[in-house]
């Protein structure tokens, strides 16, 4: 194995077991040589890869894609995209699926690309404030992209951002902010890229000022008997586990008046893992009430949605999650802080800027996300 897949592990596994940048199997990462680009295929975890989850790609057939024409519907677009990144599989016997992101990572003229969905750096991207406040605290040396929906019209944006700093300052971007999204970080090495990533969280850490501790909280003994109340109710097509979970963090979030600052998505990646919205309730004390209150919501949830809820903020008790086994649930109590630590962070920044019903919209009805979906709790 050359040095350059070596390092690539390393650094992938780095970040990969930081919360506070990755959970489950966002984010990715690449190594690009002259003639290949080896990424993270989809459906592996950064936090355990090895040189198996990485996709080898041919980088002439990647370069095709720049300048090929594709569909106007943008559904039928992306579907021809994601082919042509699977014929430029150098081992498409291994049936990988490379990155979405992938023609990203090859449009970067750096050896190693970490793109991570940094908690931190995502209270500025979905914040009210974030083009002002990223040219505010990290200038011109970096490239601060508005939100565009993901594929191929956010890479063309991209490139043309990234052609036009090239010509005005004859170099590559290190740093690429995408807003309600997250950050990707060049560098020919992966020393130089963790100290990319030490400036940009020691400068919002600066504004953000000590993060408050999250203690956890106890949950009501009436949890023995909602909880598998509930279970019952959402394994109609196969057992569920559903799990309460209460803190100091998400117990500011389930306040009436606090829940709408996180009631809506932030990232697509947030809509993979906990669906486009939760639902939310108030236990007041009477179980049988409750039941059948909650019993009538994900009714009319799977009725609008065509699926369960993942997620439901019930204030007085905590925060229900709904997933197919233990380690799903596992990772949707990590994704639902993340998300209520963003909007926290974002407090900083002018308040939440969370993606619009439009943006939600495509993000449902792409095949891509769906696929990611599908595999993202381990489905």
């Amino acid at each position: 194995m050359e040095q350059g897949i070596n390092d690539l592990i390393e650094i992938s596994q780095y970040y990969g077991k930081q919360k506070d940048f990755v959970i489950a199997g966002g984010g990715n990462t690449s190594y690009k040589t002259e003639k290949h680009l080896w990424i993270k295929a989809s459906g592996f975890s950064l936090a355990t890869i090895d040189e198996a989850g990485f996709a080898k790609l041919d980088r002439s057939l990647l370069a095709e894609v720049n300048t090929k024409t594709y569909s106007e519907n943008v559904l039928q677009r992306e579907d021809e995209i994601k082919n042509d990144l699977l014929k430029s599989r150098v081992e498409p016997e291994k049936g990988q699926r490379p990155s979405v992101e992938t023609s990203l990572h090859n449009l970067i003229d750096f050896a190693f690309v970490v793109h991570t969905h940094s908690t931190k750096v995502n209270g500025l991207m979905c914040s009210n404030q974030a083009a002002e406040k990223t040219a505010e605290l990290f200038g011109d040396q970096v490239l601060y992209i508005a939100y565009d929906d993901p594929g191929y019209i956010l890479f063309k944006v991209v490139e043309k951002a990234v052609l036009k700093y090239r010509a005005e300052k004859g170099k590559e971007p290190a740093v690429i902010f995408l807003q309600n999204h997250g950050v990707f970080v060049g560098a020919n090495t992966i020393t130089e890229v963790k100290a990319i990533y030490d400036e940009l969280i020691a400068k919002l850490d600066a504004v953000y000022g000590e993060e408050p501790e999250n203690e956890k909280l106890p949950v009501d003994k009436v949890a023995d008997k909602i909880v598998p109340a509930i279970r019952m109710m959402v394994s109609g097509e196969g057992l569920k586990t559903v799990r309460l979970v209460n803190h100091t963090l998400l117990d500011n979030y389930l306040q009436s008046d606090n829940f709408p600052a996180v009631s809506a998505p932030f990232t697509p990646d947030g809509i993979v893992y906990a669906n486009s919205s939760f639902i939310y309730m108030e236990y007041n004390d009477n179980e049988e009430e409750f039941l059948q209150a909650v019993s009538k919501e994900i009714e009319d949830y799977q009725q609008q949605k065509g699926k369960l809820p993942k997620v439901i903020f019930a204030n007085g008790l905590g925060v229900l999650v709904i997933a197919d086994h233990a380690e799903g649930a596992e990772i949707l109590v990590d994704v639902v802080t993340d998300h209520c630590r963003i909007a926290q962070f974002a407090e900083s920044f002018g308040g939440q800027h969370p993606m619009t019903q439009k943006q939600v919209e495509f993000i449902e009805s792409w095949e891509v996300e769906q696929y990611r979906s599908k595999i993202s709790l381990g489905a």
